[in-house]
This record gives structure tokens, C-alpha cells and sequence, in this order.
């Protein structure tokens, strides 16, 4: 009596259960080529054949960015001065020589400061400065007349030597508070995510005068980048120097790709000129497969 040769088993390669992931994989590969999608083994926590088609558990992935600011470097440095110049950019009024003019005679008023500079950091015990000198030529028993006219010769110190003491002694302050911001977005935005312009700031490197000291203030941030989430991003941004509008030229750009966990480490700014400073900010945060990984 003749038999019936048994139909061809046509479902996936595997014994009924659990399927390897090596067979999944090159059953995706081979698919995914032909539709133009990616996966591999991390995309999945389980795969069984139920006998009528694939059960598949895959690992949903979120996209996340943690964002670390820190003011780290801060100096000072104390200006022995009379005053701040007008403008201020003229540095400070070591010395202000007044010449008051009268319709019979005039007079001078001498004010001289010592000029020190001392550099430090907060906290420090600063060296106070001597008193200002004062000088007149004003006599009591003269009859000056009627008011004329004032007239005011500063000598000045520049702000480039308070700028060079306050850099000089700015150390690294890890117990200065860190600022953080988060991101996070679900598969479904990451297409549109990489197409945003973001503007994340990571915070102002500066060297300019302070009124509190009274003298001059120096801050250079850091910042660090964590990749919270399990997708790759890239990740792109500027220090943009004080008055430009970015992407004017004298821009210092930076990028960063980092895995899932990676993170960049601290990355400091750039150092600040005298009355100028660096704004930093993220422009851009791209999510895989969204741009080209090397």
C-alpha cells in the first residue's frame, strides 16, 4: 500500500519553542535588507514559535540626555583702586588728579591709591588695601570767586593685569553646585527630535569686573554629557563669543556621539578675554538611526 510522502516543513528553521536568537537574527538581516531597516540583538529580549507564527518580546528603547553645568573655575582679584573708570572697560582710576576752576583762581584735589592687585579665590583672607591718599592745594583765606569749571586727569590701570590675577588664581572647585537638565524621547519622536534646532545652554565662560569684590571676577563652566537612554546620539554644539550670533565665525563647535551609558567626561570652556565671554549651548541632539554612525 502506497504512502503519502509528509508535506515539506515550511515555518521558520528551529526546533518548536524557543528560537535561537542566531536564527532570528538571520531571518531579520535577510528581510530587513530588502526593506531597508536594521536590527540587531539588543532589539530583542525573547522570540518563541507558537506553531503559528513568531511571538517576538522586543525591548522598547527611550532616547535620553542628561545635561551637567558646573561654574568649577572662579577666580577674583581685589583692585586697590580710587575708582571704576567711565567707561568701564578703561580699566580702574588709580590716581584722579580735580582741578576746580574759579573767576580768580583755581585749585587741585590729588587722590592716589596704591594700585595692588591681589588675586584669590572665595574664601581666602585677602590683604586689605592701604587707605587712599588725598591732597589739596586749596586755600581757606583766598577768595576763588565765582564757580568756573571742573576738570578731572585719572591714571588708570588697565583691566587686562585684575584679569590676569583673577585667571592665574582661579583653582578647580568640585563642591560648586552642578546644574542638570534631562531629555528623553519615546522611538516615535526620534525622527523628529534629529530635525530640531535645540538651544540647551551649557552655561557663560566670562572675565570681567566685579563691584562686589570691588575688582574682577573670572568663571570658566564645565560641562558633562551623559547618555541615559539605550539609543546612540550625536551631538552637536558652540561657544559663541560675546555680541556674535551664532554661526558668525568666530564660533568654537563642538560634537559628541555617545553609545547608551557613554558619557563625555567634564569638558571645560573656552578661557574668556577681558570684557568678553563665551555663551556654550547644544544646537543639536541627533538620535541613531536618524544620522550616520562611523
Amino acid at each position: 500500500m502506497s504512502r503519502t510522502p509528509p508535506k515539506p516543513d515550511l515555518r521558520t528553521p528551529g526546533p518548536r519553542g524557543l528560537l535561537t536568537m542566531r536564527e532570528l537574527l538571520a531571518f531579520m538581516r535577510r528581510v530587513g535588507g530588502q526593506l531597508g531597516f536594521h536590527v540587531s540583538s539588543d532589539d530583542f529580549l525573547a522570540v518563541r514559535d507558537t506553531g503559528h507564527g513568531l511571538h517576538i518580546r522586543r525591548r522598547i528603547r527611550t532616547a535620553g540626555l542628561l545635561i551637567e553645568r558646573q561654574d568649577a573655575y572662579q577666580g577674583l582679584a581685589r583692585v586697590c583702586m580710587f575708582d571704576f573708570a567711565d567707561p568701564i572697560e578703561d580699566g580702574f582710576i588709580i590716581v584722579r588728579v580735580r582741578t576746580r576752576t574759579f573767576a580768580n583762581g583755581s585749585y587741585t584735589e590729588t587722590w592716589t591709591a596704591s594700585g595692588d592687585v591681589f588675586g584669590h579665590v572665595q574664601g581666602d583672607e585677602v590683604p586689605a588695601c592701604d587707605s587712599i591718599d588725598y591732597e589739596t592745594t586749596f586755600d581757606s583765606g583766598f577768595d576763588y570767586g565765582t564757580f568756573g569749571s571742573l576738570e578731572d586727569d585719572d591714571t588708570l590701570l588697565s583691566g587686562a593685569d585684575a584679569a590676569a590675577a583673577a585667571s592665574a588664581a582661579a583653582v578647580l572647585d568640585e563642591t560648586q553646585f552642578v546644574f542638570t537638565d534631562s531629555q528623553s524621547w519615546l522611538p516615535e519622536d526620534w525622527e523628529s527630535a534629529s530635525g530640531t534646532v535645540r538651544n540647551y545652554g551649557l552655561g557663560q565662560s566670562s572675565s570681567r569686573e566685579s563691584f562686589s569684590v570691588p575688582g574682577w571676577s573670572y568663571v570658566r563652566p564645565r560641562y558633562r554629557l551623559t547618555n541615559t537612554g539605550g539609543a546612540r546620539l550625536k551631538i552637536s554644539g558652540r561657544w559663541v563669543p560675546d555680541g556674535e550670533t551664532p554661526g558668525g565665525g568666530g564660533d568654537i563647535t563642538f560634537e559628541h556621539i555617545l553609545k547608551g551609558g557613554a558619557t563625555t567626561g567634564w569638558q571645560l570652556a573656552p578661557a574668556a578675554d577681558p570684557y568678553h565671554y563665551y555663551d556654550g549651548r547644544i544646537d543639536r541632539v541627533r538620535i541613531s538611526p536618524f544620522f550616520s554612525v562611523p
